[in-house]
């Protein structure tokens, strides 16, 4: 039994009692058990925010470098008809890459790159602004879709054409800004890119 009434007539019993109950409850199996199931739910609260973040920190590398690719510009005016207006425009050195060439147009191009390997800048958007679950899940993933574009379009067409100079100036934008992008919302962690 403990003498309860001690730490009131002598403060440093009561100090005792503190001890004596801590040193009960800590022993308690249940209190051990409720005690580890909240370090686990704040351990998976603390992963499922860090997750968020860096969740965060893709898209915002992911926008970064779609925009810097796609508002590279030719430097060559074309006429653009949107909502039966025309204008003049700058024509974007991605136009070719933005989708897919029609199959019935360009059936060769699904004869030299395979279906599953084609992709346009239209899909990595997709991919990159898709939920939690099915967007782009590390920056590995992403660089490797967009290398894979570049490349389709050096396998495809002529070596010396517009679209392979474009291809090759879009993919040095594109690492330049990677790199600058991952740098800067620190998501490599020792990732290769």
């Amino acid at each position: 039994m403990i003498p309860w009434g001690l730490g009131a007539l002598r403060p440093e019993f009561g100090m005792e009692v503190v001890n004596v109950v801590s040193e009960l409850v800590r022993n308690d199996p249940d209190q051990i058990a409720c005690d580890q199931a909240e370090r686990e739910r704040v351990g998976e609260r603390l992963l499922a925010q860090m997750a968020k973040q860096q969740r965060e920190a893709y898209s915002h590398v992911f926008e970064e470098v779609y925009t810097a690719v796609c508002s590279e510009e030719t430097g060559n005016t074309m006429v653009r008809t949107v909502k039966g207006v025309r204008s003049t425009v700058t024509e974007p050195k991605a136009r070719w890459f933005m989708q897919l060439p029609q199959e019935q147009a360009w059936p060769l191009y699904y004869q030299v790159i395979e279906k599953k390997n084609a992709i346009s800048i239209s899909q990595i958007a997709q991919g990159m602004r898709a939920g939690p679950t099915e967007s782009y899940q590390d920056l590995q993933e992403f660089a490797k879709d967009w290398r894979r574009l570049f490349n389709n379009a050096r396998t495809f067409n002529e070596p010396n054409s517009d679209i392979i100079r474009h291809a090759n100036e879009l993919q040095a934008v594109f690492e330049a800004k990677l790199k600058e992008s991952a740098g800067k919302y620190r998501v490599l962690d020792g990732e290769e890119l």
